[in-house]
């Protein structure tokens, strides 16, 4: 059976490889702090290839992960500073996140 592509000629695989690797580099990035990948590495996990982002809500992360909103929040400015994540904002409508490609 043959990878199903997106429009682009990108496969799941790819992106799954890609966030990988993303999450490797973030994990190693010296100017990441702890909390910061914490929260960075759960939101990747959330990204499918399709649309290649998430959209939880900050209250939600924090919930799941154990941490206050303050911390998520300031995880977000960071990934979003050192241009790692892209936050994707619509006056509106819940914030949407991607990892940024290529990340290097």
């Amino acid at each position: 059976m043959a990878e199903k592509n997106d429009e682009d000629g990108e496969s799941a695989a790819d992106f799954y490889d890609m966030r990988r690797q993303w999450i490797d580099y973030i994990c190693e990035h010296r100017d990441v702090k702890h909390a910061t990948f914490r929260v960075g590495y759960w939101m990747a996990r959330r990204m499918n290839a399709k649309d290649q982002a998430m959209w939880w809500t900050v209250k939600r992360i924090a919930r799941e992960i154990g941490v206050d909103r303050k911390t998520v929040m300031g995880a977000i400015a960071e990934l979003d500073r050192l241009n790692l994540m892209v936050v994707h904002r619509t006056l509106g409508k819940q914030n949407r996140y991607s990892i940024r490609l290529p990340y290097q």
